[in-house]
């Protein structure tokens, strides 16, 4: 994996992104599929994180075509 490209700096902890964190929390409770919603910076997010294959994970993103409130790109979900 390669060093975060800074997608959220105001959310790193000892050089991972939050996002990561979390997600690093779910795999320990064998969580193995995965749907994130982006919009803002989400190829910087999708290179970063890819399909989930560092861990043995899926990873599908929900694109959004504007900012919107309560997740709605969710809808665009497979």
């Amino acid at each position: 994996m390669e060093p975060s490209p800074h997608f959220h700096v105001r959310f790193e902890v000892d050089d991972k992104p939050t996002l990561e964190m979390v997600l690093e929390r779910f795999f320990t409770h064998d969580f193995q599929r995965f749907y994130i919603s982006v919009n803002y910076k989400a190829g910087i997010i999708e290179k970063y994180l890819g399909e989930g294959n560092d861990w043995n994970v899926g990873i599908t993103y929900a694109h959004a075509e504007k900012m919107a409130r309560y997740g709605r790109a969710a809808l665009n979900a497979p």
